[in-house]
């Protein structure tokens, strides 16, 4: 697979808090026993343009968020646990990074963005056009679409840039053409903006062609675990209308297994996938 940028970003991976939940509910034919789902993220290096955050994980506000009714029902649903100690800031603190240059959200839902809100300085922040515009829906709303309201408002109070002001480019060169056309996030396709949409409102993902681990597909919630990418096994039904369009979802999902049989090469991370974030392990790093 050529790589058109000469960059190679430094990269590492790690969760911030984690969720619980039946198996069943991410994967069909799955036992219904409680499983672990953590809060991936990644840090990305690069050279000129400083430390990139793909999403940011559970924080303190995810807590405050979810004390009232009917935001408590989030944290019902899927219990939390998230321990300060291992806040966003301190884990970036033991990887000697005082604050990120720029943070990328893949969608807005609450443990994909709540750790962002600890950071002691905001950066810029960047996001899909579609996933900013439903922050204006109604309380019960963007609650049912996993945002509950005090995150809403305080996404809303940010400056938000929409990636599809960022330059538009080709993903065919990559074993992507499926996916359309991409968004250069860092100016030099170090970092390609996919499209992934199914899950929530507006998800992306990152694709990076050449990284210290090799060429990664950040593909945040488009898949549950490669586990089920690997076996065909998409989620029930239930899930899928639930959580998004149950039929661009399953659309995504083909893709993805299809990118996957023909690039084994390429690592495909999930946001809570084990394997892509064992939780025995907080970093994984090159």
């Amino acid at each position: 697979m050529p790589a058109i940028s000469e960059t190679i970003l430094d990269f590492t991976s790690f969760h911030v808090g984690y969720c619980s939940g039946p198996l069943a509910m991410t994967q069909r034919g799955a036992p219904w026993r409680i499983g672990r789902f953590p809060a991936g993220i990644a840090v990305l290096r690069h050279p000129v343009r400083g430390t990139i955050l793909f999403d940011t994980g559970y924080g303190k506000l995810f807590g405050e968020a979810t004390a009232p009714f009917p935001e408590r029902i989030y944290r019902w649903l899927t219990p939390v646990t998230f321990d300060a100690d291992d806040s966003l800031p301190k884990q970036l603190q033991k990887r000697g990074i005082a604050q990120p240059d720029l943070v990328f959200l893949s969608h807005l839902h609450a443990d994909h963005v709540s750790g962002l809100f600890d950071l002691p300085v905001m950066p810029p922040v960047i996001t899909s056009r579609q996933a900013i515009e439903k922050l204006a829906a109604p309380r019960f709303a963007t609650l049912q679409a996993g945002c509950p309201a005090l995150i809403r408002d305080k996404l809303q109070s940010l400056n938000l840039q929409a990636v599809e002001s960022l330059p538009c480019v080709s993903l065919a060169t990559y074993g992507l053409e499926a996916f359309g056309n991409g968004y250069d996030l860092l100016g030099d396709q170090s970092a390609l903006v996919v499209e992934l949409p199914g899950h929530g409102f507006g998800q992306t993902g990152l694709f990076l062609p050449a990284t210290t681990q090799g060429a990664i597909f950040l593909v945040a919630d488009a898949i549950w675990s490669l586990e089920a990418l690997r076996q065909n096994r998409l989620p029930p039904d239930m899930t899928l209308r639930r959580l998004g369009d149950r039929n661009a979802f399953i659309e995504t999902f083909a893709k993805l297994r299809a990118f996957h049989l023909a690039n084994p090469q390429v690592r495909i991370m999930a946001s809570h996938c084990m394997e892509a974030y064992p939780l025995n392990s907080c970093e994984k790093r090159g």
